[in-house]
């Protein structure tokens, strides 16, 4: 099952500030993330969910922030929009480094919040600030402390 095989080569090779687990399903996962160092979303812990369609990979999972973000790319829920840039022959492990990327390189031009957005393209430091803010008041590691990782 393509499912399994892309959480085995996970766990063989993650990439670094990323970790991920099942919930309670093959098809529930949960992932951290850490917020890169040259970002405003630097020290954060992110949590996100992930659930795979039993269609996958011909339909692209369902990732989630739990962890409130302050980001144009992505809704004030947790949403991402990722069913318009999915192909089959995508894996968790690219969709997870994309988003990833996104912390340092957002996309103010298919944005998801437009206020956001607006702000990211016309007061740089506004965001910045607004984005380092949120990390330190929701993204901190207590909230993920309950959570067993090993």
């Amino acid at each position: 099952m393509r499912i399994l095989a892309e959480y085995q080569n996970f766990q063989r090779d993650p990439p670094e500030g990323c970790k991920v687990m099942f919930v309670d399903s093959l098809f529930h996962w949960e992932a951290i993330m850490i917020g890169p160092q040259s970002s405003p979303y630097a020290g954060g812990v992110f949590l996100l969910d992930i659930h795979f369609s039993d269609q996958h990979p011909f339909k692209a999972p369902k990732v989630t922030f739990q962890t409130k973000v302050y980001h144009p790319n992505i809704d004030r829920q947790g949403g991402l929009c990722l069913e318009t840039s999915w192909r089959p022959i995508m894996t968790i492990l690219h969709i997870l480094l994309v988003i990833y990327a996104r912390f340092n390189d957002p996309d103010p031009d298919d944005p998801i919040d437009f206020e956001i957005a607006h702000i990211y393209k016309t007061q740089r430091t506004q965001y910045e600030e607004r984005a380092r803010v949120w990390t330190k008041k929701f993204a901190t590691a207590s909230q993920i402390s309950a959570i067993d990782w090993s």
